[in-house]
């Protein structure tokens, strides 16, 4: 995997900007939506660097992965730095401080609606929440790179001779 630390470091950003004690910092509450765009921003460019590097199989899982990163980014983009979101959820427990959110509910008007947060998880799932298609993209195409690695894998132990306890006589 080509770019992991970009990654590694946009993941733990997004991850601290939703978390207290950052995530009602005034600081964040104005600026913390764009980070959070700026952090996916690098892990789209993580997974184009890979797409761009890798070979048959893998190179569509990782295109996969990106158009859903694509997807999101420019969705959270038009709607003025949130997920816009249809679907109804339980709301947190409010402790009466502003918290930085990624999301937003709105009627079905707003740009881009399609690409939101309009795909409700099962209610047998603990704390149900809404994916987007861009959210199915990324998680497939991390999937089957999981998949086609591991599998990939196998196949090169299977046709090495040392492998299969056959290597030179020592």
């Amino acid at each position: 995997m080509r770019w992991s630390p970009l990654a590694t470091f946009s993941l733990v950003a997004q991850a601290a900007l939703f978390f207290p004690p950052l995530d009602h910092q005034p600081w964040v509450l104005t600026w913390g939506k764009w980070l959070w765009v700026l952090s996916m921003l690098g892990v789209l460019a993580m997974l184009v660097r890979n797409t761009r590097a890798g070979r048959g199989r893998l190179r569509i899982a990782w295109t996969v992965a990106a158009l859903g990163v694509a997807a999101n980014i420019l969705v959270v983009t038009v709607n003025g730095g949130a997920m816009p979101r249809t679907i109804a959820i339980a709301p947190d427990v409010s402790d009466g401080v502003e918290h930085l959110s990624n999301v937003v509910a709105v009627e079905s008007n707003a740009p881009l609606i399609w690409l939101g947060d309009v795909i409700a998880e099962p209610d047998w799932l603990p704390r149900t929440n809404a994916v987007s298609v861009g959210d199915l993209l990324l998680s497939t195409g991390i999937a089957g790179w999981v998949f086609l690695a591991a599998f990939d894998g196998r196949q090169k132990r299977r046709l090495t001779p040392s492998a299969a306890g056959q290597g030179p006589p020592g």
